[in-house]
């Protein structure tokens, strides 16, 4: 888990970091090979509604996640 804080000026900048850390984490774990599905997930807590979880699709793992096979072209 990753928590990462911003102190932006308003919410249009804030969902901009929050944007571009979310496409580097796409980049990173493209970088590596992985094929990732970010889902929507709770805030807790602090509050707020920009907060995703990246779910790495291996056949080992401690979860089960159901998806539609066309939509992730598997």
């Amino acid at each position: 888990m990753k928590d990462a804080y911003s102190f932006d000026v308003d919410e249009a900048a804030a969902r901009l970091a929050y944007n571009r850390m979310f496409v580097s984490y796409l980049r990173i774990f493209a970088r590596m090979g992985l094929r990732v599905v970010p889902m929507r997930a709770e805030t807790g807590p602090i509050g707020g509604d920009q907060s995703h979880e990246f779910i790495i699709l291996a056949e080992t793992g401690e979860s089960a996640v159901y998806c539609d096979a066309q939509v992730l072209d598997l």
